[in-house]
C-alpha cells in the first residue's frame, strides 16, 4: 500500500482505519525511537499498514461478507418456512419431521423461496408425528364443547324450573 504526499494532506480518504489508536500515541512513540528520516519513514510505513486496509480492500471483504450473510439469511428463512409447513400440515415435532423430509418433497418457485412440502408419504409412513386434523361433516357426532354447552344450557333449565323460575 502507497502513501503519496498530497495537497493538504496524506489522503486519509483512500484508507479506512482497521482499530487503532485514534489519538495517534504510536506516532510519537516511533518518532522518539527512530534514528534517521529513513528509518523513521519505514517504522511509519509499517505501522499504517498495521493500522489502516486500503478502501479497495475493506469494499471487497465488505463484499464478500455481505454476500455470505445473504446466503445465511437465505437459509434461516428457507429453515424457517420449513417449519411454519410442518406446523401448518400438523406436525407434532418439527425436529424430527425436518430430519425425515427429503429435498423433492420441498417445491421452490424461480427465485429459491420454498412454495409448498409434500408430506403426504411421510403422514402415511409415521402418523404418529402428525396430529390428526379432523373436520366437522354434517350428520357427524358433535364436538366435545357442543355438547358439554347442551349439558351446562340443561342444568340451567332443570335448576330454574325447580326453583320455580321462568326461562329466558
Amino acid at each position: 500500500m502507497k502513501f503519496s504526499k498530497k495537497k493538504g494532506g496524506w489522503g486519509r480518504e483512500n484508507i479506512i482505519e482497521k482499530g487503532g489508536d485514534k489519538n495517534m500515541e504510536w506516532l510519537k512513540e516511533i518518532v522518539n525511537e527512530a534514528q534517521d528520516k529513513e528509518e523513521l519513514i519505514e517504522m511509519i510505513t509499517e505501522k499504517i499498514s498495521e493500522l489502516y486496509v486500503s478502501k479497495e480492500d475493506a469494499e471487497k471483504n465488505g463484499s464478500e461478507e455481505i454476500e455470505r450473510l445473504n446466503k445465511e439469511i437465505s437459509s434461516i428463512k428457507n429453515e424457517y418456512a420449513i417449519e411454519k409447513e410442518i406446523m401448518t400440515q400438523g406436525g407434532k415435532n418439527a425436529k424430527a419431521i425436518r430430519a425425515l423430509i427429503d429435498e423433492s418433497m420441498i417445491e421452490v418457485d424461480e427465485k429459491g423461496n420454498i412454495t409448498s412440502i409434500n408430506m403426504e408419504a411421510l403422514k402415511k409412513s409415521d402418523p404418529y408425528l402428525f396430529k390428526e386434523i379432523k373436520t366437522a361433516v354434517e350428520g357427524a357426532e358433535e364436538s366435545k364443547e357442543s355438547t358439554k354447552k347442551k349439558e351446562k344450557n340443561l342444568f340451567f333449565e332443570s335448576a330454574r324450573k325447580a326453583a320455580g323460575v321462568k326461562s329466558r
